[in-house]
């Protein structure tokens, strides 16, 4: 995985307050090390496995970002695009 060009860096310190953020993989490490180096301690740092094993049902959030680089299955984004729709964002899902 290619590191350092500022893209998860970027989406996370532009992701809105309380938003999920799923990460491209299980290893969440490095993706909480950066958030707490960001100060961005009010986002929720989820699997890709969050979306289809539903998780989120009965959670309050205000987004959801997807890391740029997560390749996703059809029912991850069938989940996702469920996700965003329950919380007011049936937007355009850019992959």
């Amino acid at each position: 995985m290619a590191r350092q060009l500022g893209k998860t860096t970027q989406q996370l310190s532009d992701a809105p307050t309380s938003a999920i953020y799923v990460w491209c993989n299980s290893n969440l490490e490095y993706p909480k090390y950066l958030a707490r180096k960001l100060q961005r301690t009010d986002l929720f740092i989820v699997s890709p496995s969050w979306l289809t094993e539903y998780r989120w049902r009965g959670q309050t959030f205000n987004d959801v970002i997807v890391d740029h680089a997560l390749n996703f299955t059809l029912e991850e984004l069938e989940a996702l695009r469920e996700v965003r729709f329950r919380c007011g964002r049936n937007k355009k899902i850019e992959i």
